[in-house]
């Protein structure tokens, strides 16, 4: 759109319907390269921001399963010499079987997370270059400096 515009405006006047028409196609492209850069950004600071969620739930989940696995350990010694009945131990087994399911729980958002992340910056680059095909994927940044 800025090609044409550039070469619209060098041969004709600027009321001229294709000059309008030039500038019109040329302006409704910076918007949409404005739209794709918030969008973009927007999806990185949100992806971000859930890793970072995800991440700081890692080691409390670890400790909560570290913790029942020493709960079920000393019901399961106390049940052996008989001061734990059989209900205590199933209720500690439940116990250290819900802290595992809700570890694996957290590394999973922490994995969909990451992922969520890595593919918002991938749409950075693929997004940036759909927009402009003829410069070889440049940021316009580097089109600006060029």
């Amino acid at each position: 759109a800025e090609k044409k515009f550039d070469l619209t405006s060098k041969w004709y006047p600027d009321i001229t319907y294709k000059y309008k028409g030039a500038e019109c196609e040329y302006l409704e492209a910076q918007i949409q390269l404005l739209d794709t850069r918030l969008a973009v950004e927007t999806g990185v600071r949100s992806s971000y921001k859930m890793q970072l969620a995800a991440k700081g739930q890692l080691a409390p989940a670890q400790r909560a399963v570290e913790q029942a696995a020493a709960e079920l350990r000393t019901v399961e010694a106390k049940f052996k010499v008989g001061a734990a009945t059989e209900l205590d131990l199933l209720t500690a087994k439940r116990a250290l079987a819900q802290a595992e399911s809700s570890r694996l729980g957290t590394e999973k958002n922490y994995a969909l997370a990451t992922a969520s992340l890595e593919a918002a910056e991938k749409g950075l680059t693929a997004g940036l270059a759909s927009l402009a095909p003829g410069d070889g994927g440049a940021t316009p940044d580097a089109r600006a400096q060029g």
